[in-house]
């Protein structure tokens, strides 16, 4: 029988809850995580093994990015977010979620607490199939809500906006964000409420601005995330920290399987009709009055094949093109090079903000042009980052 456990993550310590198959609670507990089954280990291929990471270690945020979604993005993620953090961008990691408009929500974590983590649970020969943050787990689209964790609560602003404090503090935190709340607020409380709470909610109650509505649930603020894990939104086991899910010895993990590669398989195919309408629109826009284009590879091919130029002429062609938008994006040129065996023109380019960089190669991108950034950096308050372009027909 396949069993669920879900151990939640603090700075010092952890606490956990075994479950069956349909949700019932068998066991939980708290301490440190190489303690707890020191005395009844688990059967690895019969457990289903996710994480949480405290709301107090997680910054969810949302930045906005071009609308035009370039694989630049998430390379220029950490910079767009730099202003929202209290740490250096190279010490975090940083968690791709829902796209809305122009609206990218992320997570961003400290990056050797989470690594840490990671080969706590390996140490232990536990793999996570995911790893949620609180909020993600507690969010509501509509109004905004408190969630009584115990000793500690959680303030739901949005969907995608979440803060964790003690229980002593959330009182004081409510009337910090309570411009961002809505007019009536959610509580949800639970079998393990802390003494305090109702002193709290009457004190948060005289806010006249405020209308609470308190509705109890069943078990604890831990069991009900983990009820809620699978339909988590943002999974931080992505990038280096992506893992490859198992299937175990139920019929559900099968299907959890083939439902992933039926998405993927959907994703891909998505991906390779969006391909096809850009490559369509940008062969319109390079051949106007070529009218046969029934095979698109062939019709390229046909038409590279006719190219024949020296490098001068490769070298000041691109140039041309790449030089172009740089004082309508606002960039200045530090440095240019040029390496002729590969065809690549390499631009150090110096902005106030990262998306200018990231706009500059989207426009380039739209004329037909091979563009990427390379790197990005920031020093004095101006962003730095080197532009790789080749020619549409370049080698990769």
């Amino acid at each position: 029988m396949v069993e669920n456990l879900t151990v939640r993550f603090f700075p010092d310590s952890v606490d956990w809850i075994l479950q069956d198959k349909n949700g019932r609670c068998l066991s939980s507990g708290n301490g440190q995580l190489d303690e707890i089954f020191a005395d009844q280990p688990l059967d690895e291929a019969s457990v289903k093994v996710c994480g949480i990471l405290a709301g107090e270690q997680v910054l969810l945020t949302s930045i906005t990015v071009p609308s035009k979604p370039t694989r630049q993005i998430v390379q220029a993620v950490p910079y767009l977010a730099e202003e929202q953090l209290a740490s250096d961008v190279e010490d975090c990691f940083f968690a791709i979620g829902e796209r809305t408009g122009d609206e990218l929500n992320i997570a961003v974590v400290d990056r050797a607490w989470f690594e840490g983590i990671l080969d706590s649970l390996k140490a232990v020969n536990l793999s996570p199939l995911v790893m949620a943050v609180e909020a993600e787990l507690l969010s509501s689209s509509e109004q905004s809500a408190i969630y009584i964790d115990a000793e500690r609560a959680h303030l739901l602003l949005s969907a995608h906006k979440g803060l964790s404090t003690e229980i002593d503090q959330l009182s004081q935190l409510v009337t910090l964000a309570s411009p961002e709340l809505t007019e009536t607020v959610n509580v949800v409380r639970f079998a393990d409420d802390h003494p305090k709470v109702d002193l709290v909610l009457d004190e948060i109650a005289t806010l006249d601005t405020l209308n609470l509505v308190q509705e109890s649930q069943p078990g604890s603020c831990l069991e009900y995330m983990a009820n809620r894990i699978n339909s988590s939104r943002l999974d931080m086991l992505q990038g280096p920290y992506a893992v490859r899910k198992k299937q175990g010895g139920s019929g559900s993990w099968l299907k959890t399987v083939v439902w992933a590669t039926l998405a993927e398989g959907i994703y891909v195919n998505n991906q390779a009709e969006a391909l096809a309408t850009e490559s369509e629109e940008l062969y319109r826009s390079v051949y106007p009055n070529d009218k046969n284009i029934s095979n698109m590879r062939r019709r390229w091919n046909g038409h590279l094949g006719q190219v024949n130029t020296s490098a001068k002429t490769d070298f000041m062609g691109l140039l041309s093109q790449a030089a172009g938008p740089i004082r309508a994006n606002g960039l200045e040129i530090q440095n240019i090079n040029y390496n002729e065996s590969r065809g690549d023109l390499v631009f150090q380019l110096e902005a106030q903000r990262s998306e200018q960089l990231m706009l500059y190669v989207e426009r380039l991108s739209g004329q037909g042009m091979d563009a990427e950034i390379g790197t990005i950096s920031q020093d004095d308050g101006r962003v730095r980052g080197s532009i790789r372009i080749r020619s549409g027909g370049g080698r990769k």
